[in-house]
C-alpha cells in the first residue's frame, strides 16, 4: 500500500543489436527490429562496437566472425533461419534460436517476441495440468463470463502465516490464489530476464492472471459464441507506477489450421488466420503528447507461443480489446492467455483472515484486514474503473479501497508442494524430469561464454 514517486518503466532498444549484412538490412524482419543494427564489417573495424552488458543477434554468413569480437556480449544468438556458415552442433560457440525468439518493435510502445516459447513446450498442457481454473465474473456486468480463470503468484509460509500478493482488478474469480507452479516459475523467471533487455526502470513480473478462453458451438435454436473482451485498460490499482505486463499466449486444438501465406507464424483456412488478435485504440486521439507520433490504433495477432511486452503507459494511453478469429468457431483453438503483470499490493493471509501490509509499519501496526466490501466503495470503485478506461492520465486509487471484489482474496491462497508436484508433473507427462529445465537457461552466461547449453550439457532452441 502507498505510493512513492517512481518513473514510469519506458521501452529501451539500446541492449539489442543485431548484426546483419547490407543486403538483409532492408527486410521487413530487419527492419523491425527492436535494437541497433550493424554490419559485419563494423565488427573487423580497428575500434568494433562495445557489446558489454549488451545481447547480440548475428545472421548472415557467421563463419568469418569471432568469439573474440563477441566476447563482452551478455548473450549472442543466432539466428537460424537467416544464417549460414555455422555448425549446428554442441561444441558452437552461440545457441541458435528461430526468428520467432528476436525482439520485434512495435511503434515504439511494445516489444513483440512472436515466438518466444517453442513449438513444442506445450505449456497449454502444463498450466492447465497444475492448477485448478475456476469460474469468473466482471464487475460491472451480470453472471459468470464465457472464460475461466486463476489468479498465480509466488506464496510463502511463515509458521501458519501466508504471503502472497494481491491484483485487484475488475476480473473476480471464485476461488484462492494459487502458488506459483513449476512452469509458471520457469515463464515468468524466463519474461523478467527478457525484460532487463528491453525495458529500463522496470519492475519485476510477479503476478499472473492465466483465462481460458472458452468459445460456444452452433446449436439448434442457439447461435455460435466466442470469446472476446471489449475493449478497456487493464486497471493499476494494485500495481507498482514503474509497471510492466507481458501478454503470454498458448493455444489447443491447433491441429485444424494450416500456416497462412506470407507469414510463418499465422495459422488459419483459406487464407483467414484462425487466431485471436490483441486491437489497440488510443483513449484520446486528439490530445496533444510530447511523445513521439503514436498510431491511432495497432493489432497484434497473438501467435501460439507469443509474447507482447509493454510498459503501463501503454496501458495509460490506449485501450486493448481481444477480438476472435473471423472462422466458425468450431474451427478456432482453445486461448489460454496468460498475462503476467507486476503487483506491489504484499498480504499475509492469517488466522482465517487476509490482511494488507502497510509500508512503513511495525507490528500489528504493519498490516491492516481486508474489509468486506461495501455498496458505497465498490460504486467509488468502479467509478475509477470506468475512468481508467477513458483517461489517459494516471489514476489516483489512493488507499481507500481497504477492500476487493474479488471473494478468493479472501480465502487463504493455495500454496503447493513444488517437489511433489514435480513428481506428479513428470509422471502425467510420461517423460522425465529433464522436461522441466527452465525456458530461460539458453542464453545464460557463465565463466565468460555465451550460454551454450542447458545444465542437461545440450543447447536448447526456443
Amino acid at each position: 500500500m502507498g505510493t512513492t514517486e517512481t518513473a514510469e518503466a519506458r521501452v529501451d532498444d539500446s541492449i539489442n543489436v543485431l548484426v546483419a549484412p547490407t543486403s538483409m538490412q532492408d527486410q521487413e524482419w530487419a527492419r523491425a527490429f527492436f535494437g541497433a543494427t550493424i554490419t559485419p564489417e563494423d565488427l573487423a573495424a580497428s575500434a568494433p562496437p562495445d557489446f558489454a552488458r549488451k545481447t547480440v543477434y548475428l545472421c548472415g554468413d557467421i563463419s568469418g566472425i569471432g568469439d573474440r569480437q563477441l566476447s563482452s556480449a551478455a548473450r549472442v544468438f543466432v539466428i537460424r533461419d537467416h544464417s549460414h556458415g555455422y555448425p549446428e552442433d554442441a561444441d558452437a560457440p552461440w545457441p541458435l534460436v528461430e526468428l520467432g525468439r528476436v525482439p520485434f518493435r512495435v511503434h515504439g510502445v511494445g516489444v513483440y517476441y512472436r515466438r518466444f516459447f517453442g513449438p513444442g513446450s506445450d505449456e497449454f498442457y502444463r498450466i492447465r495440468t497444475e492448477h485448478t481454473f475456476q469460474s469468473l465474473t466482471e464487475s460491472t456486468k451480470p453472471g459468470t463470463a464465457r472464460r475461466s480463470g486463476i489468479y498465480l503468484t509466488p506464496v510463502t509460509r511463515d509458521g501458519d502465516a501466508l504471503h502472497f500478493r494481491l491484483l485487484r482488478c475488475s476480473t473476480n474469480l471464485s476461488g484462492p490464489t494459487e502458488n506459483f507452479g513449476l512452469t509458471d516459475t520457469r515463464i515468468v523467471d524466463a519474461l523478467n530476464r527478457e525484460a532487463a533487455t528491453v525495458f529500463r526502470n522496470q519492475a519485476p513480473l510477479n503476478h499472473v492472471l492465466a483465462q481460458i478462453y472458452h468459445n460456444t458451438l452452433a446449436t439448434e435454436g442457439r447461435k455460435q459464441s466466442k470469446a472476446r473482451i471489449s475493449a478497456h485498460a487493464d486497471k493499476t490499482k494494485d500495481m507498482p507506477v514503474n509497471g510492466i505486463m507481458a501478454f503470454c499466449t498458448f493455444y489447443d486444438r491447433l491441429d485444424d489450421l494450416r500456416p497462412l501465406a506470407g507469414d510463418p507464424f499465422d495459422l488459419g483456412l483459406k487464407g483467414t488466420s484462425g487466431l485471436t488478435r490483441l486491437r489497440f485504440r488510443l483513449k484520446d486521439p486528439t490530445e496533444e503528447r510530447d511523445e513521439l507520433s503514436l498510431p491511432a490504433q495497432f493489432t497484434v495477432t497473438l501467435y501460439p507461443g507469443s509474447v507482447f511486452f509493454m510498459p503501463l503507459s501503454t496501458n495509460r494511453l490506449y485501450t486493448h480489446e481481444i477480438r476472435p478469429s473471423g472462422l466458425d468457431a468450431e474451427l478456432l483453438p482453445t486461448r489460454l492467455g496468460y498475462v503476467v503483470r507486476c503487483s506491489s499490493a504484499e498480504a499475509v493471509h492469517e488466522d482465517g483472515h487476509t490482511y494488507l501490509k502497510v509500508a512503513g509499519g511495525t507490528g500489528l501496526g504493519a498490516r491492516v484486514p481486508l474489509e468486506p466490501p461495501t455498496e458505497a466503495g465498490m460504486d467509488a470503485l468502479r467509478g475509477l474503473y470506468a475512468e481508467e478506461n477513458r483517461a489517459a492520465s494516471f489514476i489516483d486509487y489512493g488507499d481507500e479501497f481497504l477492500f476487493s471484489m474479488n471473494t478468493g482474496d479472501y480465502v487463504a491462497p493455495r500454496a503447493q508442494d513444488l517437489g511433489r508436484d514435480l513428481l506428479v508433473h513428470a509422471a502425467d507427462r510420461r517423460e522425465p524430469l529433464r522436461g522441466t529445465v527452465g525456458i530461460g537457461v539458453l542464453g545464460r552466461r557463465g565463466q565468460g561464454q555465451a550460454g551454450r547449453r542447458t545444465h542437461e550439457g545440450r543447447r536448447r532452441d526456443w
